[in-house]
This record gives C-alpha cells, structure tokens and sequence, in this order.
C-alpha cells in the first residue's frame, strides 16, 4: 500500500475491517504499482501519485477538485475539475462541482 497518506492508511484498515471483515497484512511501499504488485496479491495508490499512474482517470481528477476545494486552494481545485470534465464530458457531478466550487471562489 502506498502509505504517503496516514489518513488514507488508517481508513483502509476501518474499512476492510469493518465493511469487507478482513484484516489484510499492509506492506508499506512507495507508489509504484509495479513493485507492489510483484510483492502482493492487491496494491493500493493514493492521491495525486494515481494520477501519475494514469494521467486520463478522470474520477481522480474530480476527487482531486474537491479535496482542494475543500482546502480553499480554488485554483487548483477548478484545474482538476475542468480536466475532470475535459477527460469524461458526460458526468454531471464535476461540472456541478465546477459552478459550486467557482461560486465559493468568487465570493
């Protein structure tokens, strides 16, 4: 797993205890999808180092937007919202986003 987030780390635990009702062994391990791979049965990348996996996955652009909405740090969050909506035009959830998120901006 990549363990660059401690948040994310201790959320996957609650949730594949709680929800899935397992408790995997988490190797800690940099962002590289290969070498996890080769060394685990599942790998996990999180944040913006998914984005340097597959620059065109446009829910981690729209996840991305509103992570940084919701830091206040609006230009970067209308920046991955409008590549959010650029890589998958027939989603209505980012461009709700968008105007949301440009209001707040404006205001």
């Amino acid at each position: 797993m990549d363990t660059s987030s401690c948040t994310s780390v201790a959320l996957t635990r609650v949730l594949c205890r709680q929800l899935f009702r397992i408790q995997p062994a988490i190797e800690a391990r940099g962002p590289d999808l290969a070498d996890m791979l080769s060394r685990c049965d599942a790998a996990l990348v999180i944040g913006d180092n998914a984005l340097f996996l597959d620059p065109n996955f446009a829910e981690a652009h729209f996840n991305l937007g509103l992570v940084r909405a919701a830091q206040q740090r609006w230009g970067e969050a209308l920046r991955a919202l409008r590549e959010s909506i650029r890589l998958n035009p027939g989603q209505t959830r980012p461009t709700r986003s968008y105007g949301s998120t440009s209001a707040l901006h404006s205001a």
